[in-house]
């Protein structure tokens, strides 16, 4: 019976850590994004190409609600698939940001560049994967504390 009991906390526990890590890696991957687009005129970030303001994608949308979800879902087939070398687990998490981006902007003129731009965010998400460890502040500190510095910012 505790042995049950352990592996549900266990499980739990890896759980958070996994979500601590994607929303580090998302912290991160915000705080590029919005350094970018304060250093550059906002309507030429490629979120906000062939788009008017009333319907530009907000950058936490481009990282929280696109990248984040290509990142889970690449780790998902990861997860079903046997073990990989890093090269083809990257190859899988670009494949799955350019997919996921490149659906979503299939009546953009640009959708190449934006698929791109996706893959390109999913590889960070790999890169923070490999990056982050579950003892480090660090991680707390880019999950909690950079996105909302950036939120205030924009």
């Amino acid at each position: 019976m505790k042995l049950d009991r352990y592996r549900v906390i266990q499980s739990r526990l890896q759980t958070g850590q996994y979500a601590l890590n994607k929303l580090a890696s998302g912290g991160i991957i915000f705080t590029l994004l919005t350094i970018l687009s304060l250093r550059t005129p906002w309507d030429t970030t490629i979120w906000a190409i062939d788009q008017s303001d009333d319907s530009s994608i907000p950058i936490q949308y481009w990282v929280y609600g696109y990248a984040m979800i290509a990142a889970i879902a690449a780790d998902g087939i990861l997860a079903l698939l046997p073990a990989l070398s890093n090269m083809k687990q990257a190859s899988l998490y670009a494949a799955a940001g350019f997919i996921s981006y490149y659906s979503i902007y299939a009546a953009s003129d640009q959708r190449w560049l934006e698929a791109v731009a996706g893959a390109c965010m999913v590889l960070l998400f790999y890169a923070g994967k490999r990056t982050f460890s579950n003892e480090s502040l660090m991680t707390l500190f880019c999950a909690v504390v950079l996105p909302l510095l950036c939120w205030s910012l924009l």
